[in-house]
């Protein structure tokens, strides 16, 4: 979890740089996250299926290499298209690791300790979050976004080869291809399962989609690349730090309080920037947001692991399609939108969103609470 936090950040504070390079403006260069964020939501399915047939830990490591030599071929792309074409690849290969390893908690780790697991997994990934962010915008500052991407790969090798020692789990076995579509089938038609994948989209559209442009904002305003990346790496410090008083928080709190809360901390961060981009603002902000996501967002993953026990491993990995589909959505729109609007109404438009959101999550929350008080069961 500590290298797909790496990964799918170092790039978030290499934008500016990467589209000065390539002479394109920032609405290009956006698609190198949305191209990854994308591919790495609609390859969930596709490695929760390797997942059954070889084992979770196997998928964990296969993804993990593949991902470290293509994030090595992204830091030599001689074009922004090239560059694109790549990080979609890795975003691809890195998709891996999220839907195994929530699984594996599924699989291994008793109900009554998932909340605790889960949240330690949430601040191990901040911290990755946080590493990639300072390494990107340090190298973009002191050298080239090329290193940022090189040093990415190599965390992520080093980290692979420390895995090695671990031994593999036994594959779940599934019949066939056909098998897992009928899984799929049958989790999407369910009504609960259906409403986490939807509530997963919206959440990363609204709230993680708009943090990619945290430091592009800052650099605007004046900042140097490095200064970004330092303050944007407060989110997954405070992420680390919040993540334990978030859980006894949340265990004190009816699960829909506790989620429209989180959402609603994490929005006021988008209200803060909204109204300034200045570093102060900025590192607020990011702290905001960091507190929201250690309250709320491990209520989804838990969410996703017990909805349909059933159909666990293909629950998990429509959740993880789901965030990051709608993170892409957002990443790509709001790439667009920056140039015209300018970022103070693009954090505004989601500020709005965020609003809305809590309002929503918070109905479907308590809606699904009483639907298993009355013994409604979690697939119907």
């Amino acid at each position: 979890m500590f290298v797909a936090g790496v990964d799918n950040f170092v790039a978030a504070p290499m934008l500016l740089a990467i589209s000065e390079d390539f002479e394109r403006g920032l609405a290009t260069a956006a698609g190198v996250v949305a191209a990854y964020v994308f591919a790495y939501g609609v390859m969930q399915l596709g490695w929760v299926y390797a997942s059954d047939r070889f084992g979770r830990l196997a998928v964990i490591q296969t993804g993990m290499a593949i991902g470290s030599v293509i994030t090595a071929a992204s830091a030599l792309a001689p074009d922004v298209a090239t560059l694109i074409v790549l990080r979609g690849l890795a975003g691809a290969a890195f998709a891996a690791v999220v839907p195994a390893t929530l699984t594996y908690i599924g699989d291994h780790v008793p109900a009554e300790r998932r909340p605790r697991t889960l949240s330690d997994l949430v601040a191990v990934y901040a911290v990755g979050s946080a590493a990639g962010i300072v390494c990107g915008g340090f190298t973009a500052d002191m050298s080239s976004w090329r290193v940022g991407f090189g040093a990415a790969a190599v965390v992520t090798a080093v980290a692979l080869v420390l895995q090695l020692r671990y031994r593999r789990d036994r594959a779940v076995g599934v019949d066939s291809f056909g098998s897992f579509v009928v899984s799929v089938r049958t989790t999407i038609g369910a009504k609960w399962p259906r409403t986490m994948t939807l509530v997963a989209m919206l959440w990363g559209a609204v709230l993680i989609g708009f943090l990619t442009f945290f430091p592009a904002a800052l650099e605007d305003n004046g900042a140097s690349r490095r200064t970004a990346g330092l303050v944007v790496a407060l989110y997954g410090v405070a992420i680390a730090l919040a993540s334990r008083p978030a859980r006894r928080l949340a265990e004190r709190l009816p699960r829909a309080v506790s989620f429209a809360l989180g959402t609603l901390i994490a929005t006021g961060g988008l209200v803060v920037v909204a109204l300034s981009t200045a570093v102060a603002a900025v590192a607020v902000a990011a702290v905001l947001v960091a507190v929201g996501f250690a309250l709320a967002h491990p209520l989804l993953q838990q969410w996703a692991t017990i909805v349909m026990p059933s159909e666990r491993a293909t629950a998990v990995g429509l959740f993880a399609t789901s965030l990051f589909v709608g993170t892409a959505i957002t990443t790509q729109v709001v790439g667009q939108l920056i140039d015209p609007i300018g970022f103070s109404w693009v954090f505004a438009i989601g500020a709005v969103l965020g609003g809305l959101l809590a309002a929503v999550v918070a109905m479907a929350w308590a809606r699904y609470e009483r639907a298993m008080a009355a013994g409604g069961g979690a697939s119907r």
